[in-house]
């Protein structure tokens, strides 16, 4: 019997482009994602034999749907392991926030079981991670990447450093499909935000990059501008829109600054976190 634990990060989106819609009806994206220290614990006990797999959060059972369901599904495909495979996680990353929380997990499933039953084939670990989900093969490496395609293509960057950063869920959002169909139907949805950060990024830096953060979901939220605006107010070096919403957040260079902005959404009852940039998507307990 294996036990393992694992901390699997939330992702933030830097930057996000979509940059076309491919013949299967996906969209291919470039973006520039970041992990934070905002995370789920996931707890792992594997069997030799069998091929059950059960997952359980906030004491409910989960179905074949869950994505951490899935990761272990996939590990025993790739592998050709007969695992009996029991998932418990504690979940800390807001569902439906654009944070990757089900892929942060389905990650933590599979980096804990490639540790025990692998090392299977790298190339193979991630195109298993993108059957899963888009953001997956990203949470397997975590830290600071460029992202293109449908998710499969993973390049690491130089790690932006450790910042402080205040999340915040504003609103609920229509369903990714939804939302880009809507993208899709938009006038004018091309944007350049990933390439200006790159390059600025690469030259002088992450602070410097800041300035060419965005994410074209962020015109699909009416109220977009006025959310970000008292956030603005606590002076961040970004504030941008993650994945399609709804939440919102900001990097900070002083830890004051992001308290401060942090109370100010706690007080008023809004459903506010407080983290650090980091650069791993997946540590081991």
């Amino acid at each position: 019997m294996s036990l393992l634990k694992a901390k699997a990060m939330a992702k933030i989106n830097l930057t996000l482009d979509v940059t076309g819609r491919r013949d299967d009806g996906y969209h291919d994206i470039e973006s520039v994602m970041q992990s934070v220290t905002l995370g789920d614990i996931v707890s792992l006990s594997a069997f030799d034999g069998g091929s059950d797999i059960t997952v359980s959060c906030f004491g409910r059972s989960c179905g074949e749907e869950n994505t951490a369901y899935m990761a272990a599904r996939e590990f025993m495909r790739i592998s050709g392991k007969k695992l009996s495979v029991r998932i418990e996680i504690e979940k800390q990353i807001p569902q439906a926030a654009g944070l990757g929380g089900g892929s942060a997990d389905a990650a933590a499933v599979l980096v804990m079981l490639d540790e025990v039953y692998g090392p299977v084939d790298r190339g193979e670990l991630y195109r298993a991670a993108l059957n899963v989900g888009a953001d997956v093969p990203f949470c397997i490496s975590g830290g600071t990447a460029l992202v293109k395609g449908i998710g499969g293509s993973v390049t690491q960057l130089e790690p932006a450093g450790e910042h402080h950063v205040v999340i915040v869920k504003s609103g609920e959002k229509h369903s990714t499909g939804r939302m880009y169909s809507m993208i899709d139907n938009m006038e004018d949805s091309s944007t350049c935000f990933t390439r200006n950060f790159i390059r600025e990024y690469g030259s002088v830096g992450f602070l410097s990059a800041a300035k060419y953060s965005g994410n074209i979901f962020s015109r699909l939220y009416a109220g977009y501008e006025s959310s970000t605006e008292k956030m603005h107010s606590f002076s961040p070096v970004m504030v941008s829109l993650s994945g399609a919403g709804p939440c919102i957040y900001g990097i900070f260079d002083s830890e004051r600054a992001a308290r401060a902005c942090f109370e100010y959404y706690k007080f008023r009852d809004e459903e506010a976190y407080i983290c650090k940039t980091c650069p791993h998507g997946v540590v081991l307990l």
